[in-house]
C-alpha cells in the first residue's frame, strides 16, 4: 500500500510539474509576443488605407496584414470602455462611420488619458483581420499623438453655437453639421439610461438656449463625472437643430 501510494504522489508531483512548464512556456511567448508589438519590425499604413484594401480583398488584405504587427496612423472617432476590462480606440477610416477597431489592455489607461474625438493618432497593435464587420489590432499602445487638437475642431459657446443657428439654419449647418466641434456650457441635467451612456444638457449663460450631447452606451462611466450646475466642455460630432441642438458620439474636453 505504501508503495502505491508513494507511486501516486510521483505521478502527481510530475503532472504538476508539466502543467506549471507548460504555463511557463505560454508565459514566455506572450512576453515575447508583447515584446515583438512593442519594439519589433511594423508595417505603416493609414487607417483610410488599411480599411480600403479589406473592402476590396479580405483574402488578399489578410495575406498582407492579418498576425502582423502594424502602425495605423487616424483620427479618433471614439475613445470606449468595453466588456471584460478591454479599452478601444475607434479610428476615422472612411466617410459612412467606417473604422479601424484598436483595443487596448485596462492596464494600458493610462495611454489614453487626454486622448479626444478629432485627434490624430498612430496606434501600434497586432492585426486580428475584420471582427465583426471593423478591421481591429489587439494588444495596442500609443506610438504617437498629435500635441492639441486639430485646428479643424471648432469651439463654441451653447449660446453662440443656438444664436447660429436661431439666425440662419442653412447657414449654420453649413459651418457646424457633421464636424467635430467642443461646446462650453452649464451642465442643466444628466440623464444615465440603464444599459449605460445617456445625455448631457449644456445650457448657456442666457438660461434659454441649450445642446443635449449624446454619450454611447459603452462611455456611460463619463457621465459620472459632471453634476448639474458644473461647467463643461463637451466635444462630438454635431447633427444639426431638430428641436434642440445635438451632439453624438461625445466625450468631455474639460
Amino acid at each position: 500500500m505504501l508503495l502505491v501510494v508513494a507511486a501516486f504522489f510521483r505521478v502527481a508531483d510530475k503532472a504538476v510539474e508539466e502543467i506549471q512548464e507548460h504555463q511557463a512556456k505560454i508565459q514566455e511567448g506572450q512576453a515575447k509576443q508583447t515584446q515583438e508589438i512593442l519594439a519589433g519590425p511594423a508595417i505603416a499604413v493609414s487607417a483610410t488605407a488599411l480599411d480600403k484594401e479589406y473592402d476590396d480583398n479580405v483574402v488578399s488584405a489578410d495575406g498582407k496584414y492579418k498576425g502582423k504587427v502594424l502602425e495605423v496612423t487616424g483620427k479618433v472617432v471614439r475613445v470606449a470602455k468595453e466588456q471584460f476590462g478591454r479599452l478601444t480606440v475607434e479610428l476615422d477610416a472612411a466617410e459612412g462611420g467606417s473604422s479601424v477597431d484598436c483595443e487596448f489592455q485596462e492596464s494600458s489607461r493610462d495611454q489614453l488619458l487626454g486622448l479626444v474625438v478629432g485627434q490624430t493618432v498612430t496606434i501600434r497593435g497586432m492585426c486580428r483581420g475584420k471582427v465583426a464587420d471593423s478591421v481591429t489590432l489587439e494588444k495596442c499602445t500609443v506610438v504617437k499623438k498629435a500635441e492639441s487638437p486639430p485646428s479643424s475642431v471648432v469651439a463654441v459657446t451653447v449660446d453662440d453655437l443656438n444664436k447660429d443657428y436661431s439666425k440662419d439654419p442653412v447657414s449654420a449647418d453649413t459651418k457646424y453639421k457633421g464636424k467635430v466641434i467642443e461646446v462650453s456650457g452649464k451642465v442643466v441635467k444628466v440623464t444615465k439610461l440603464p444599459r449605460g451612456g445617456g445625455t448631457i444638457e449644456l445650457g448657456g449663460a442666457t438660461g434659454s438656449a441649450s445642446v443635449d450631447c449624446f454619450f454611447e452606451e459603452s462611455d456611460g462611466g463619463q457621465l459620472a463625472k459632471l453634476a448639474a450646475g458644473q461647467k463643461a466642455t463637451i466635444r462630438g460630432t454635431c447633427t444639426g437643430k431638430v428641436g434642440t441642438t445635438t451632439l453624438q458620439k461625445c466625450t468631455f474636453v474639460k
